[in-house]
């Protein structure tokens, strides 16, 4: 404690130097004695009773320096408001059920989501007036506070609006009157159908405050999941849908689809059990757990001496990056949705293998030992930050293409062409050789027309789209792999496997949520239902600590901030969005 307070004093002044230097003098003295006493004890056999009760002042007198630096540390750090800090919990949970009112409201009533909306953009401008008021005059004002204020009462302008909007709009509908049709008690039914995921919620909120918690939240959030996904699969079993009734034999059909649809979904069960089992190994340490031994997947390859599993490794990761540009481009082409040739998808096609190529390159040169290189030193600090750099321009450039046209449709007019009958040529037909090549074409063309005329009752499709089914899809998932290869570059070589089990496990829970909805019976296709999105959540909470992170300062990647740059940052926001984007990777590529 003592080596800590004097190591900080010398990089902060938030410590006041009185008191430090109280605590030193107590420090010393009590040490001084204690030296005494280990001389005394060390020539006699048997410690006589007066040192025992010397000992015993000396640990009170430790105890007391103990209990001084932690007072010491407690008033200039722990400057908390109790107040504030349950407001701004109560703001969260209200943001949640605010987007949830909205996503409920934009099926049902567009104009009024739109009015509603519009609440908070006064309480804005009133925020940004005081925010100028506070720059100009130099008064003091909180701004946070403010701003807390502002965004509760927009949200209780927005709740109220919609709770005296509601049963209006129940009456315009053509319901009963508001006293016969229990509109109260579907209010109330409404409301206690939330309070299973909003307890889900407080609880999460409220684990923040446990530190026991905190210190054992990275083999929690993994067992959560899992419990979750289990008892979704036994309340499918408990409704009677993973069984198969008596029926007709001519529904056999039928229920061998049904049978092969339980498997299935049996077998992303046991997928996903593999990869929460998988994650485990990607580990770091907290300081609290000494017993703890840290991924050895962590450190970068250029740590490793053995040549040959430093090459093997290296290989891995190079074909798994291969193997996930082969992947998207399959799935996208099996879709349809590389047909066309707009520019995004032409990126896709010849950008992604680039980009593999950038990484693959910087990943070799980072990698190789210092001294093997000899006389291309050089060559290696100028490929160290062009590499990367080429990789974040070449991600830019195709976020950009993807948010000008995020469209992968390709529309292929199959109507017939209103041309002319025979295909133009110089001069007048006055041969025999030019009739005869002009009167076939007529022929054709008085069969095409003939064909026309019997066919036009029928309904026949003249545009033919493909990749339409999917293209929020591709969108997606071409987003999602220009995410995941920037943020594999802001992290070590090997840990591009946690982020192939991070797609791979989103690929089963979305599966997963899918055959549980078709096996309930659930035809509501845009509804969303509370424990996919709580199993989204914990999957990114267990991501974030199998990709090497820990919610400790120390377990920071700091040098997530000079990939692709030397030490000669001019300001602190692009080392503090490459660092974020480091530590926060599962977040991003979740949500």
């Amino acid at each position: 404690v003592d080596r800590f307070l004097q190591s900080y004093s010398l990089v902060a002044q938030d410590l006041p130097a009185e008191q430090l230097q109280q605590l030193q003098e107590l420090f010393s003295s009590a040490v001084e004695e204690h030296t005494q006493l280990l001389a005394q004890v060390q020539g006699t056999t048997v410690v006589p009773p007066e040192l025992e009760s010397r000992l015993g002042i000396l640990i009170g007198r430790f105890q007391r320096y103990l209990r001084e630096a932690r007072a010491v540390c407690t008033q200039s750090w722990a400057r908390f408001h109790p107040l504030r800090m349950v407001g701004g919990c109560i703001l969260i949970a209200s943001s949640c059920l605010l987007c949830y009112t909205v996503s409920e409201l934009a099926t049902s009533s567009h104009s009024f989501c739109r009015r509603c909306l519009l609440y908070p953009l006064p309480w804005v401008l009133v925020g940004a007036l005081l925010g100028l008021a506070h720059v100009f005059t130099q008064k003091e004002l909180d701004l946070l506070l403010v701003s807390s204020w502002a965004a509760a009462a927009s949200q209780l302008g927005f709740f109220w609006h919609w709770w005296g909007q509601h049963p209006r709009r129940a009456r315009l509908a053509g319901s009963q009157p508001p006293l016969a049709s229990g509109g109260l008690r579907q209010r109330l039914r409404a409301w206690l159908g939330l309070a299973f995921p909003m307890g889900i919620l407080f609880f999460r909120c409220g684990a923040m405050f446990s530190d026991s918690f905190v210190v054992a939240e990275a083999r929690v959030a993994p067992f959560l999941l899992a419990s979750l996904v289990m008892l979704l699969v036994g309340k499918l079993h408990w409704d009677g849908r993973l069984t198969l009734p008596e029926s007709p034999k001519q529904q056999l059909l039928g229920f061998s689809s049904y049978r092969r649809e339980i498997w299935y979904l049996l077998c992303l069960v046991a997928m996903l059990l593999v990869c929460v089992r998988l994650s485990s190994f990607f580990h770091q340490c907290r300081e609290e757990i000494p017993q703890c031994r840290p991924s050895v997947f962590l450190s970068p390859l250029a740590s490793l001496r053995n040549t040959r599993a430093k090459n093997l490794f290296y290989l891995l990761c190079v074909a798994l990056l291969a193997g996930l540009v082969y992947a998207v481009q399959s799935w996208l082409r099996h879709y349809g949705n590389l047909n066309s040739s707009d520019p995004l998808v032409l990126f896709v096609r010849w950008g992604f293998p680039l980009v593999v190529l950038c990484i693959a390159c910087y990943w070799a040169v980072a990698s190789s030992a210092d001294d093997s290189l000899g006389k291309l030193q050089e060559l290696v600090q100028v490929a160290v930050v062009v590499f990367p750099r080429a990789v974040y321009g070449l991600a830019s450039v195709g976020l950009l293409l993807l948010l000008c046209n995020p469209m992968t449709v390709f529309a292929k007019d199959t109507r017939e062409s209103a041309g002319s009958i025979v295909t133009p040529y110089l001069g007048v037909p006055s041969s025999e050789a030019d009739f005869l090549h002009v009167i076939p074409q007529i022929y054709k063309r008085m069969q095409e027309s003939q064909r026309s005329q019997l066919e036009r009752g029928s309904c026949r499709a003249t545009v033919a789209a493909y990749g339409l089914g999917s293209v929020y899809s591709a969108a997606l998932v071409i987003a999602l792999t220009l995410l995941g290869f920037l943020l594999m570059l802001l992290h070590s070589e090997r840990l591009s496997f946690a982020f192939l089990l991070l797609f791979v496990e989103a690929f089963v829970l979305l599966h997963i949520d899918t055959c549980a909805r078709g096996l309930a019976g659930d035809a509501e296709s845009f509804s969303v239902p509370w424990y996919a999105v709580i199993s989204w959540l914990l999957a990114a909470s267990q991501f974030f600590y199998s990709t090497g992170h820990q919610p400790i300062f120390p377990a920071i990647h700091w040098n997530a901030a000079f990939v692709g740059f030397h030490f000669d940052h001019s300001t602190n926001l692009l080392p503090a969005v490459l660092v974020g984007a480091n530590t926060f990777a599962s977040h991003i590529l979740f949500a």
